[in-house]
């Protein structure tokens, strides 16, 4: 990214991988494109990647939520999309 913040890497598999620059283990992966992804692009304030892949998609990602505690994004998932996190992970009620 522009502010050196981020890396990126989109793979032959549909996937794209999300680097911190100062970590060595990816801080995401996404893998919801159906083929190669050869281009990858940062808006300029490094907040949003957004990815073309061959299978004629286009992906914005928002990666302020990769530094979001999880919390704030459960809180996201019920609010915007009504969606219980541990539902959607398959917890169930002791």
């Amino acid at each position: 990214s522009a502010d050196g913040r981020w890396v990126a890497a989109g793979g032959i598999d549909g996937s794209v991988w999300v680097w911190d620059a100062t970590e060595s283990e990816p801080r995401a992966r996404f893998h919801d494109h159906l083929e190669r992804v050869p281009a990858l692009a940062f808006s300029p304030d490094g907040r949003w990647l957004l990815t073309g892949s061959w299978d004629r998609t286009l992906r914005v990602r928002d990666l302020e939520v990769l530094d979001a505690p999880p919390a704030r994004l459960e809180a996201e998932l019920a609010g915007r999309y009504h969606l219980d996190l541990g539902e959607a992970l398959g917890a169930t009620e002791p």
